[in-house]
Formats: structure tokens, sequence, C-alpha cells
């Protein structure tokens, strides 16, 4: 086991950066190789650097910390772990920790970031472990990234987390969003599956009128669909024998 290890900081708020720097700075076996205040100056520093922590902001200006890391994906060729520091709400984090990071949530105590550090020297990364998380968080975080939905009257602004599934409408030819709040909402004629599928990863089309997000199936018997609230009672959807499989295999990755 190495004595001392690197850790970089990525942050845009000077005040964050110095936070983080004064808890860092008497951790004995971690010496912090630099840190930057662009996504710019950081890719020229971390490639050389090469740190084996990295305490990364999700919102920035230039780009968002998501990004910036799958930029640098095929140019990362060593073990980094990364801590996202971010001032998201907590009930983000929930989603976030199941991609195996480590997050420190804006503004922390110093335990927490004791919590962190012992979990990183009792288990420090290891080689490819940096795509595999990169891949859990980026489908998760997409989750609550809001985007433009083309309703019949205009747009509505939603994120996928609120959007429970769709549906076709036969006689009046167009899909509908059926959403948290229990409204269905018409959607603009020249929608597709094909459009709605492209939105969130754990879309999935269950059949040929419906798509669903398959995080508020709340569980599967036989082909039979039983929802979250407030969808839970009265609200059955029936997957079709063609995309069952491909349901359950997704349902099970969550």
């Amino acid at each position: 086991m190495r004595m001392v290890y690197d850790a970089y900081i990525l942050d845009d708020h000077k005040e964050s950066v110095d936070v983080l720097l004064k808890a860092l700075k008497p951790v004995e076996n971690l010496h912090v190789c630099g840190y930057s205040l662009s996504v710019a100056q950081a890719r020229e520093q971390i490639l050389p650097l090469k740190p084996d922590l990295l305490f990364l902001d999700v919102e920035m200006p230039e780009v968002s910390g998501l990004d910036f890391l799958q930029n640098l994906r095929a140019e990362i060729t060593w073990p980094m772990r990364v801590v996202i520091y971010t001032a998201y709400e907590k009930y983000l984090l929930c989603a976030l920790r199941a991609a195996a990071f480590d997050f420190l949530l804006k503004p922390f105590v110093q335990n927490e970031l004791e919590t962190i550090l012992n979990r990183f020297f009792m288990d420090p990364p290891k080689p490819d472990e940096f795509s595999h998380q990169l891949d859990k968080l980026s489908s998760n975080l997409t989750s609550y990234k809001s985007f433009l939905v083309p309703t019949a009257i205009g747009s509505r602004i939603l994120k996928p987390s609120d959007i429970y599934y769709f549906e076709y409408n036969k006689l009046l030819r167009c899909w509908f969003l059926y959403p948290s709040d229990g409204t269905p909402i018409r959607l603009r004629r020249k929608t597709t599956a094909e459009c709605l599928l492209n939105q969130l990863s754990t879309f999935i089309q269950i059949n040929q009128q419906q798509v669903l997000n398959i995080e508020v199936l709340d569980h599967l018997e036989g082909r039979t669909c039983f929802l979250k609230p407030p969808y839970d009672v009265d609200t059955r959807l029936t997957v079709s024998r063609d995309c069952l499989n491909e349901l359950k295999i997704l349902f099970k990755t969550l």
C-alpha cells in the first residue's frame, strides 16, 4: 500500500477550493498536487499529474463536471477515484451514491470528509474502475437533467424523474405523457416513440402504444407492470412478449 496519495481539486468557486484545501492540509498521507478554477486549466494539469483522487464540482460555467470526465475518459489511463464536491440538494445524493462514487456535500463538516478519506485509504482505486463508475454516474445523473417536452400547445420543461410513462392514443393519433402529478399531457403530433426513448436510458418501450420510465416500476407480475404512486391503484400496463425479456434485464440493473 502506498504511503502518500495525490489529490486534485476542480471547482470554479475559489472559496470552496480554499475550504477544502484547509481541511485536507493536515491529512498526512494525502498530498494536494494541484487545483484549478477552470476546466481548461484542469485538463492541462490533471493528465501529467495523474492524481489518485479528484474532487470535482458538478455545476461549472464552461462545462458540467460529468461532461468534463466524459471528455477525459480515453486519456485517464491510471486508477483514479472521483469525489463529487457538490452543492446539489440531498435528495439527489441517493441516486448519485448508487454509482459507487464518493460525494461531499457543500458545506461539509470535517467528519464527513474524514469518512470519505478513510474509505479511500482502506480501498484505493483499482484499474478500470474509473470507466465503470463513470458509466453508472452518467446514467444516474441523466435522470435529473431537465429537458424540453413538445406539447400540443407549446412546450414543457420536465425532469425525466417526473415522467411515469407515455401512451399513444390511436384515435387522436398522438402520444400522451403521464407525469407524477397525474394529469396527462398531450404531446405534439409529430412526436415519435424514438424521440421519447432517446431522452433517457431508463425509458423503455413495453408495447406498441406505451413507453415506460422503469424507475417508477414498483414490481412486475407476469407481464403486468405495477407502478409507484400516484399510478399504483388503477394503472396496469401490460408488457408485450417481445419486450418482456429486455424489461427484466433493465429492471435488474437499476
